[in-house]
């Protein structure tokens, strides 16, 4: 029986199985470059992108900064007109509260009643731009803006009106108090004082209230 070499044909296929090895490990790792170069492509490309959107968001913000420092600018000129105006309504209401006190109290005399002495004392305060707006608002319903800086402003907040009379009955004098704290622009009502009249007919009292300067009110 012949012998048969293998030999030759065995080496030839390990050759070829090794060949076959290395082309796939050579598409594997070309296969590999191209992936880590496409997505580092992409990354480079979306960097590329966030970067500009953060420096539209940036420029963006520059300009909503500058608006808000301008309108904040704005909202105190506002303010501080708003406050010269303020000032303006209260004197104005202050040069006619003393005719507004000369009509109000006759009409709310009772009868048995007259009075000896009528007198008022002004009541001025410092106040910030803050607290007049805030009381010009509850008179007037308007809108009452809030920022952070205050002006300082001495305006008549009201008269400490002092009233002194004589009254035939304890009756009456509780008439008056009662029509005094129906009038809008009288706070602080107190009946201070009675006591038997010299002459031992009527009695004598001393009633104090202030006088609030409320713009709008009756």
């Amino acid at each position: 029986m012949s012998k048969i070499n293998l030999l030759p044909w065995r080496e030839e296929r390990k050759k070829a199985q090794n060949l076959s090895y290395y082309v796939q490990l050579g598409g594997v790792v070309g296969l590999s470059i191209v992936a880590v170069i496409l997505i580092d492509m992409y990354l480079s490309h979306r960097i590329t992108v966030e970067n500009a959107n953060i420096s539209y968001i940036n420029a963006a913000l520059k300009d909503i900064r500058s608006e808000v420092v301008e309108v904040q600018g704005l909202q105190q000129d506002k303010k501080q007109l708003y406050t010269r105006m303020s000032v303006i309504q209260l004197l104005a209401v202050d040069r006619t509260s003393i005719v507004r006190l000369f009509d109000a109290i006759p009409a709310v005399l009772p009868e048995n009643i007259y009075l000896t002495e009528m007198s008022r004392k002004e009541i001025t305060e410092e106040q910030t731009n803050h607290n007049l707006e805030t009381s010009l608002t509850k008179s007037n319903s308007q809108e009452n803006e809030k920022n952070n800086t205050d002006l300082a402003v001495v305006t008549p907040k009201g008269y400490l009106v002092y009233l002194e009379g004589v009254s035939l009955t304890n009756g009456s004098i509780s008439v008056l108090m009662k029509n005094l704290e129906n009038i809008k622009w009288i706070t602080d009502l107190k009946l201070n004082e009675v006591a038997i009249n010299k002459d031992g007919v009527g009695l004598n009292f001393k009633i104090t209230f202030t006088q609030s300067l409320i713009i709008g009110s009756d």
